[in-house]
């Protein structure tokens, strides 16, 4: 064999040993990207997904702010307010001889918030509506601005008319003029009240 045919032996050989050594590190390189596009390929639909819950979930929260802009919806949701919050005063101010405030539990609690039912049901708090007589509350007024539907919070004020009989008195009876500012707050498309701040028109008042 000739000096020059082992020349060109060799070179075929360092060049077939190149072409594995290329095609191997490409397929390695390939799979490298491979997998690192597929994780990448992964969290992109993850975060896909959960912009599209958020994008139908806000869709959901805007078709229904329309719904409760029809006049029908906002009656209705005013008049909820108003039942709500007479009920509420009535219930939390009216007291019968020989009772005791924290009676008024299953019926207050459909009314109010969960917080507002600690406040008033929790520890020494619920003494400050006990009485010693017979009250009642009259001709309640509820006053309100104009019912907007994209508030999940609203303020009203009340005016009201409260009879006490003091049974360890002679059964003494004292009318007094009485108000109020009540907050509600919209949780699973029900109004309860969360606050209730008593203030009084007459002087006697306490």
């Amino acid at each position: 064999m000739s000096k020059l045919t082992k020349i060109l032996i060799f070179i075929l050989v360092v060049i077939f040993v190149a072409y594995l050594g290329v095609n191997v590190y490409g397929q390695y390189q390939s799979n490298i990207k491979y997998d690192k596009t597929a994780e990448e390929f992964e969290q992109e639909n993850r975060k896909k997904g959960k912009t599209i819950d958020d994008l139908k979930a806000d869709l959901a929260d805007k078709e229904n702010l329309i719904n409760r802009q029809s006049k029908e919806s906002m009656d209705k949701e005013e008049r909820q307010i108003r039942e709500t919050t007479e009920k509420f005063v009535r219930l939390l101010l009216e007291q019968k001889p020989k009772t005791n405030f924290t009676d008024k539990k299953d019926d207050m609690k459909p009314l109010i918030t969960e917080k507002y039912f600690k406040s008033l049901f929790g520890g020494k708090s619920e003494a400050r509506y006990n009485l010693y007589g017979d009250s009642e509350v009259e001709n309640i007024n509820v006053y309100m601005d104009e019912f907007k539907p994209e508030n999940d919070k609203y303020t009203v004020f009340v005016e009201f008319e409260e009879k006490q009989t003091d049974i360890e008195d002679g059964n003494k009876e004292v009318k007094k003029q009485g108000s109020g500012k009540v907050t509600l707050e919209r949780t699973k498309n029900k109004w309860f009240v969360s606050k209730f701040e008593r203030f009084a028109l007459d002087p006697t008042n306490s």
